[in-house]
């Protein structure tokens, strides 16, 4: 009997005691600090991230206007070769083109010689017709001759007018035959250099060729950007708005360009269900080391693929809060009275205003800084992917805040040590045994 009371003893203390460290408070594991970074100041730049392609300003496809076999392939039209407006690029087989120019000039001299013709017929009709007039005034002739030689002038002045026509006909037909056989000589249409060549000696050129022959890019000084920028970042995106961009090229050594946003197209782009508008920025390439006057060497040329930041705004000397802070949520373990009090006072402050923690006496204390705008209308802070800019300060700093230095900038808590339940056989704190 005596076994069996020490026995239900034994299992009520375990109950006892197991329900006291089941519902025991929770406490922070082991002897760990709170983990504080300090508030910076300096340039905060708020932008828009996006990719892009570059590409020249313009790319014009040439191709032969007229038919003919490919007889000569000039050395300077061959690729990253600049070449000017008018510069021959490649011949086409001409003899065509100077059989038809020979038979214009022939059908030419046929037509003046018509004219001349004609003239000395109308000459003698005009003799004729005095003549009659003549002989009629003195009544040796009849009315009825002087309007037949009437009749006959006319005639001839008309056939004057017609072979002059044939001879204007005759002429246009010579400039069409000469300007096929200048078309037998492909040019350039504009400065530029030649990005891609089509062509080979023997080869039939004709205007219905589905590739052109060369591909030119304008002066490659100044090219265009197309980055897709995403649907919820587009209306943050203005023309005018400065660009700063990196290609692969050139990161190992953190090269950046600059360029201007120049306007947004309305068509968009879905890529796997995600909604871009293309984005033109006007950009302004950079010779390299090696180029020379004769042979441009540029850096950035077409087809690179850039990493795109759109600057909307850009303030110096802001006070910048580690966005890792103001995410930060303390556990309710470590709020004193006060600071819960505190934290139900600023409530009504609205979400303009953000709290962090700091450490006061060595316990954390909330502090409040204002990130938003302080009525509609007004910009909010500027926001980057690690601070966010401060507005305004805690009015607990004091109406003056400005330390003097980075040693007295302030220093937020962005992790706590972890907070736990003990357990069952933990020790609690502060329990002595004797």
């Amino acid at each position: 009997m005596k076994k069996l009371l020490f026995l239900l003893v034994l299992i009520g203390l375990c109950l006892v005691g197991a329900a006291y460290w089941i519902n025991a408070s929770s406490r922070a594991a082991g002897d760990g600090q709170f983990t504080t970074v300090s508030v910076e100041r300096g340039m905060i730049v708020e932008s828009v991230s996006a990719t892009g392609i570059l590409q020249p300003r313009e790319v014009i496809a040439v191709g032969s206007v007229i038919s003919g076999e490919v007889v000569k392939i000039y050395a300077e039209a061959d690729f990253n070769r600049f070449v000017k407006k008018g510069q021959p690029l490649l011949e086409l087989d001409s003899k065509m083109a100077r059989l038809n120019l020979d038979r214009a000039r022939i059908t030419v001299n046929l037509a003046k010689s018509d004219v001349e013709k004609a003239e000395a017929g109308a000459k003698v009709a005009e003799a004729a017709y005095s003549r009659v007039k003549e002989a009629l005034d003195k009544a040796v002739a009849k009315k009825k001759d002087l309007d037949e030689a009437n009749l006959a002038l006319q005639m001839a002045k008309a056939s004057v007018r017609s072979a002059k026509l044939k001879v204007e006909e005759a002429q246009e037909g010579l400039k069409a035959a000469e300007l096929g056989l200048e078309l037998t000589v492909v040019k350039s249409p504009a400065d530029g250099v030649i990005l891609d060549r089509n062509v080979v000696l023997g080869q039939m050129a004709s205007p219905q060729l589905p590739t052109p022959l060369f591909s030119i890019a304008s002066d490659l000084g100044q090219m265009r950007l197309h980055a897709q920028v995403a649907e919820g970042d587009i209306g943050r995106v203005d023309p005018g708005l400065k660009v700063i961009f990196t290609v692969y090229a050139y990161s190992d050594g953190n090269e950046t360009f600059d360029g201007i946003v120049k306007e947004k197209r309305l068509k968009p782009n879905n890529v796997q269900g995600a909604v871009f508008f293309p984005t033109i920025i006007e950009v302004t390439n950079r010779e390299t080391p090696y180029s020379s006057a004769a042979a441009r060497e540029w850096m950035l040329r077409p087809g690179m693929t850039a990493t795109v930041d759109i600057q909307r705004r850009k303030h110096e000397q802001a006070w910048k809060m580690p966005n890792a802070a103001l995410n930060f949520q303390m556990d309710e373990f470590y709020q004193s009275p006060d600071a819960k009090r505190k934290l139900k006072e600023w409530e009504s402050k609205g979400e303009a205003w953000k709290y962090v923690w700091i450490l006061k006496d060595k316990k954390p204390w909330p502090i409040y800084v204002r990130i938003g705008p302080k009525k509609p209308g007004d910009e909010s802070g500027i926001k980057d992917g690690q601070f966010t800019e401060i507005l305004e300060w805690d009015p607990e700093l004091g109406e003056q805040f400005a330390p003097q230095g980075p040693a007295d900038y302030p220093q937020v808590i962005i992790a706590a040590p972890a907070v736990t339940k003990p357990g069952l056989f933990d020790k609690p704190t502060g329990l002595k045994f004797s």
